[in-house]
């Protein structure tokens, strides 16, 4: 049947209005982020304690001993139903009177089972028990652009443990931090940047994926503003990660393996070239030369200087290892005893032993 000028059919009156569909859309994302960060608050505390500072007197002199206790606020991630926590080490460091806070607002004292500098990670115990816990995802089906949740205690202003949340993307993985706090050797590696909103108090906290799998703790902001806030980045929950959570778990200290080698990634290839090898340090003593591109560390395949890294902090000081690498065109192998990192570094008095300038781009183990 024809339609006489401005008169539609019934079939257009009743259709769906344009953008429609797309609103509802966008209701059911926003019903699954709100269900989510529901769920997965449930995992999520407050941490507080106190920490001495140094203070001055009129004169403008520091004391030799602390004398002021500043408060220290931070995040935490609930790891097991009885009451174990994660958290960054820099955030528990030297504090006392810990109290973790849960999402319902029920309040404990924590103790420190163990905590490890260098990896900045910490675990703590409270006397709950039947606690949510969060579960890990797999690190390495990260990619650039998938949506990322970060989760805990911005400026420390969840005083009734309900986690604050801010929703980005993961802008970049594999990211390396040099020089944030060289006075406890930190090593800041193969991070997740984030646009993720995280603030002071964040740290200790976890990043999610959309399937609420932990894929990072947030741990540090970049000092430098840029356009739309410092730049975010958090611990990847890597199997290296994961391993230095057990042995926290158990109460043991990380004592870090040490080679003595300053390394570099080469260009388009794998491995980890050597810039420069520390008198009478064990890589010294097994011949390894400047120039050399490690490829493989006892058995295991060496992708980058991360990679290399993260196996040697976590061999046992004194085990025998075997190294394979190429020289001139050559592949050869060296056998040699890791060292503990403890007994070559000092971090207060030589950070240049963590790594280099920012520019360089170095790293050293």
């Amino acid at each position: 049947m024809a339609l006489l000028p401005g008169i539609v059919s019934a079939e257009a009156v009743v259709s769906e209005p344009q953008g429609l569909s797309g609103l509802l859309l966008l209701r059911d994302v926003e019903k699954e982020l709100v269900d989510l960060t529901e769920r997965l608050g449930q995992t999520v505390v407050a941490i507080e304690g106190q920490r001495p500072t140094p203070w001055s007197d009129d004169s403008g002199e520091a004391e030799v001993e602390p004398a002021v206790m500043a408060p220290v606020r931070g995040s935490g991630l609930v790891i097991s139903s009885n009451g174990e926590i994660l958290t960054n080490e820099h955030v528990v460091r030297q504090c006392t009177d810990i109290r973790v806070t849960l999402w319902d607002g029920r309040t404990y004292a924590a103790q420190l089972v163990a905590g490890d500098p260098r990896s900045d990670l910490a675990v703590l115990k409270i006397a709950a028990a039947d606690l949510p816990t969060a579960r890990f995802g797999d690190i390495g089906k990260i990619r650039r652009g998938q949506w990322a949740l970060a989760m805990g205690n911005p400026l420390g202003l969840c005083f009734d443990g309900q986690a604050a949340v801010s929703l980005g993307i993961v802008s970049s993985i594999g990211r390396y931090v040099p020089g944030v706090d060289s006075q406890t050797d930190r090593y800041y590696g193969n991070l997740i940047q984030t646009t993720a909103q995280i603030n002071v108090g964040n740290s200790g906290g976890p990043l999610f994926n959309l399937d609420g799998e932990v894929i990072g703790i947030n741990t540090i902001i970049s000092a430098t503003e840029v356009v739309g806030g410092p730049a975010a980045f958090a611990i990847p929950a890597c199997k290296w990660t994961k391993r230095i959570i057990e042995k926290l778990r158990a109460g043991e200290r990380i004592d870090h393996g040490y080679l003595g080698l300053s390394l570099s990634n080469p260009a388009g290839k794998a491995g980890a070239r050597v810039e420069t090898v520390k008198g009478r340090s064990p890589a010294a003593l097994a011949g390894i030369e400047v120039g050399d591109l490690i490829v493989e560390y006892d058995d295991e395949e060496v992708a980058n200087v991360d990679d290399l890294i993260r196996l040697i902090g976590l061999t046992v000081p004194g085990t025998k290892v075997s190294i394979k690498l190429e020289r001139d065109a050559r592949l050869l192998q060296a056998t040699l005893v890791v060292a503990a990192r403890r007994d070559f570094v000092h971090a207060a008095h030589s950070p240049a032993e963590s790594a280099t300038a920012v520019g360089s781009y170095n790293y050293r183990d």
